[in-house]
């Protein structure tokens, strides 16, 4: 009887270590998940604002209302200059 007993703390002090490690590597392994798709969040947001940048820096034009001609409405006093991405994100 008394072996028995030492067989079965022997069991389940190694069987609690066990669990302990196994519940250790199955956080660890979810905290890596979590980390791996905020990191790649991040990279389609950084891809999708280098594809924003490179195809629609576009000119804005502004126009008088007041300047437009009704007969010729090419015609028009109008400025354009260039608006990027990050600085429509920013602002």
């Amino acid at each position: 009887m008394y072996y028995l007993t030492l067989v079965a703390y022997y069991i389940y002090f190694n069987s609690s270590k066990v669990f302990y490690y196994l519940s250790l590597l199955i956080v660890a392994l979810f905290y890596m998940f979590v980390l791996k798709e905020s990191v790649r969040d991040t990279q389609k947001l950084a891809a999708w604002v280098c594809r924003q940048e490179a195809r629609d820096l576009f000119c804005l034009q502004f126009e008088e209302s007041a300047t437009t001609s009704a007969a010729h409405p090419h015609d028009s006093n109008a400025s354009y200059y260039r608006v990027s991405v990050l600085s429509r994100i920013i602002a």
